[in-house]
């Protein structure tokens, strides 16, 4: 008799185990013989069944997350293994007591390693990305770790359904420090993980007599070939199998067509142009901008102005942006030209909405430069639709680049203090 248990792992992945019951007999015939397992047999099959159960996690947890290893100096490395998890408990406490700020809890699985030199330890360990909710774990470790160590990380690609990585990972931890932990009654697992993480859900369980099916799937469904795993188990002697199977592309396109259906309708905006530029020196600086608006006939309507601020280069750029776009009566698309590299990337990748759930704090957990300006933006500007042009797009308004506009309210600004000394 074989048994078929179909487990949902998420909406579009189901994993199926298809293999024979542990029964010791056919029905009507008599009760067969117990036989003894091997050792080697035994390790072998736990060690397969780490590796599902891990595969399972990383894909109903950690898709798109980060595989983050954490190492030691060389001259601070822990004296063993219960002197490295005793560490990373307390570097697990900070991470936690970070995210609970902000309502986040802290899912991981961590292995912890030691490397071909003996004596030399690191953990690797499994995050998720948390960009949706604003929050850079990648740097966040990083900060956390560095009064213990140095760490790499590397995004999680779904290649093969993390049937590698949950290989590697589920590898036995521990050699024969291990072996020895264990003979003194303390139990060290393989590899360890939070206990909020969402387990594997068992929808169906079927037995069958007769030959092992061949892989099939139900309707808008199809069997992920590359997770096929066919084989006879050398203790029963029976065949087992296990696949995954999956929603088509069609059930995928449907999917996201429904969706679409229940999006606004996208928003034609007029389109702007703004050009900045801003020069600081000892603590002082001057910005100007050009508000440029392109009619339907190709008349160019312009707006500009010149003014003199205290602070940071790029403070001087937020606030000629905030005069600029303070002139918009309407949502518009607003494309910035600005040298300020800081400034570009915060209005392409939308940061201040991170900020913003991060109570105007970065990823590292230190307070944003010029937070009120930026505050005020998102609060009165964030409106508008502002796009970054490309880096081959010219910062130029019609023949002049944004350094001669800036040497040109250099000039001005000359001419109007000796001026004033006059």
């Amino acid at each position: 008799m074989y048994v078929k248990v179909s487990s949902r792992l998420t909406s579009d992945i189901i994993e199926i185990h298809e293999y024979a019951a542990g029964g010791y007999g056919a029905p009507g015939k008599r009760r067969k013989k117990k036989k003894n397992i091997s050792p080697e047999i035994k390790q072998k099959h736990n060690r397969k069944a780490r590796e599902r159960r891990l595969q399972s996690l990383i894909l109903m947890n950690f898709q798109g997350g980060w595989h983050i290893i954490l190492r030691y100096p060389k001259d601070d490395q822990p004296g063993n293994y219960e002197e490295a998890a005793y560490r990373f408990g307390r570097f697990r406490e900070n991470i936690s007591r970070e995210l609970k700020k902000y309502d986040i809890p802290f899912k991981y699985i961590v292995v912890t390693e030691e490397g071909k030199r003996a004596g030399h330890y690191h953990h690797h360990m499994i995050v998720e990305s948390l960009w949706d909710k604003g929050m850079d774990m990648p740097a966040l470790i990083r900060e956390k770790w560095k009064k213990y160590g140095t760490t790499s990380h590397s995004k999680l690609y779904d290649e093969g359904n993390y049937e590698d990585l949950a290989k590697y990972l589920a590898k036995s931890e521990t050699k024969e420090e291990q072996e020895e932990i264990r003979k003194e009654g303390k139990n060290v697992p393989v590899y360890r993980c939070s206990r909020n993480l969402k387990k594997p859900e068992i929808i169906s369980k079927e037995n069958y007599y007769g030959d092992m099916r061949e892989p099939e799937a139900p309707y808008g469904w199809f069997v992920d070939i590359e997770s096929l795993i066919q084989g006879i188990n050398p203790y029963t002697g029976k065949k087992y199998q296990r696949y995954f199977i999956k929603n088509t592309p069609e059930k995928v396109i449907e999917k996201t067509l429904e969706a679409r259906k229940e999006e606004k309708p996208e928003r034609i905006l007029p389109k702007v142009n703004i050009y900045i530029e801003s020069a600081v020196r000892d603590g002082e600086g001057e910005c100007i901008y050009i508000l440029e608006f392109i009619k339907k006939d190709g008349t160019p309507i312009t707006k500009d102005a010149i003014a003199h601020y205290k602070g940071s280069k790029q403070g001087l750029t937020l606030r000629a942006l905030i005069a600029g776009v303070s002139l918009l009566k309407s949502d518009t698309q607003v494309k910035v030209f600005t040298t300020d590299p800081v400034v570009r990337s915060a209005l392409k990748n939308r940061w201040p909405e991170k900020w913003e759930k991060q109570k105007w704090k970065n990823g590292k957990g230190k307070p944003v430069q010029c937070a009120g300006l930026w505050k005020y933006i998102k609060e009165n500007a964030w409106n508008h639709e502002y796009v970054i042009p490309a880096a081959s797009e010219k910062n130029t308004y019609h023949g002049w680049s944004l350094q001669q506009l800036n040497k040109a309210a250099a000039e001005h600004d000359k001419n109007q203090r000796k001026g004033e000394m006059k």
